[in-house]
C-alpha cells in the first residue's frame, strides 16, 4: 500500500488515464524533439530580433549619454590632449548619428512586415555591431 492512497483522494484505482500517452514512445519521443527544437528556434529569433536590440541600443546609449556628461561635467575631457578630446567627442557624435540612423530604420522597417521580414537578419546584425561599439566606447 503506497503513502497516498487514491481511494482516500477519491482517484480511482489503476493509472489514470489522463498521464497515459495515446502515442508510441518513439513518436512521442519525435514529437518532444520537434517541440523543443520549435522553441529553441522562436527563443533564438527573439534574442535576434530588431525590437528588442533596439531597445537595447536604446538603454545603451542612455548610460553613454550618462557617462558622458558626468565625464564632462567633473572636467575630465580637459585633462586630454586637444587631438584626444576630438577623437573621443567625435567618436561620441558619431555612435549617436549611427544609434539615431539604425533606431529610425528600425522604426521605418516594422511598419511593413514584407520589408522587416526581409531585413530581419541585417539589420540585427547592425544592431549588434551599433550595441557592441557603444558598450565598448
Amino acid at each position: 500500500m503506497s503513502l497516498i492512497s487514491t481511494r482516500s483522494a477519491g482517484l480511482p484505482d489503476g493509472s489514470l488515464p489522463i498521464l497515459a500517452s495515446p502515442l508510441p514512445p518513439a513518436t512521442a519521443a519525435k514529437v518532444m524533439l520537434v517541440v523543443i527544437g520549435l522553441l529553441l528556434i522562436a527563443t533564438s529569433l527573439y534574442y535576434v530580433s530588431p525590437t528588442r536590440l533596439t531597445r537595447i541600443l536604446s538603454d545603451a546609449m542612455n548610460k553613454l549619454d550618462k557617462v558622458f556628461v558626468e565625464v564632462s561635467t567633473a572636467g575630465l575631457l580637459g585633462l586630454l590632449s586637444p587631438e584626444d578630446m576630438q577623437i573621443v567627442v567625435s567618436t561620441y557624435h558619431m555612435l549617436r548619428i549611427k544609434a539615431g540612423a539604425l533606431q529610425t530604420a528600425a522604426l521605418r522597417n516594422s511598419t511593413s512586415w514584407r520589408w522587416g521580414l526581409f531585413n530581419f537578419f541585417p539589420r540585427s546584425t547592425r544592431l549588434l555591431r551599433c550595441i557592441k561599439q557603444v558598450k565598448d566606447f
